[in-house]
């Protein structure tokens, strides 16, 4: 369920403001989408689907400017990452806006949450430990 999925972001934490502080926006565009499909505002819903992606790429950007400046020895292979991660986000999130049966919206809205939410949690994981080593958190 979605929600243990954004606790689990919540409290995952890598020391860094920028980084720590887009997590937390992405958990709000989350639950702005999560509640426009509890009301079944189509409109609404696909609007906030944009916004959602918006922010994760976003934070990919910031995310990236932060492992450049720090010569992150992976930040090319991460970078890959987080394309690859915009691409599903952007395939899933246009099924999402063709569903009109809102059970039907609510899986494929969680199904991009949750594997958005685990691959960061996952990436962000990898270099923790040279961003604390390099000072930068």
């Amino acid at each position: 369920m979605i929600v243990e999925k954004i606790k689990k972001l919540e409290d995952f934490k890598t020391g860094h403001p920028i980084i720590d502080d887009d997590h937390m926006k992405i958990i709000d565009a989350i639950i702005l989408v999560f509640e426009a499909i509890n009301d079944n505002d189509q409109e609404q819903c696909s609007q906030l689907l944009e916004s959602f992606v918006d922010v994760a790429k976003n934070h990919f950007a910031n995310e990236e400017e932060i492992l450049r400046k720090a010569d992150y020895p992976h930040y090319k292979r991460h970078c890959e990452y987080h394309g690859e991660l915009i691409l599903r986000a952007n395939a899933v999130k246009d099924l999402c806006k063709e569903m009109d049966d809102q059970g039907h919206l609510m899986e494929c809205f969680e199904e991009m949450a949750t594997f958005l939410i685990d691959d960061i949690v996952k990436g962000d994981f990898e270099f923790i430990s040279y961003l604390k080593e390099a000072g930068v958190t």
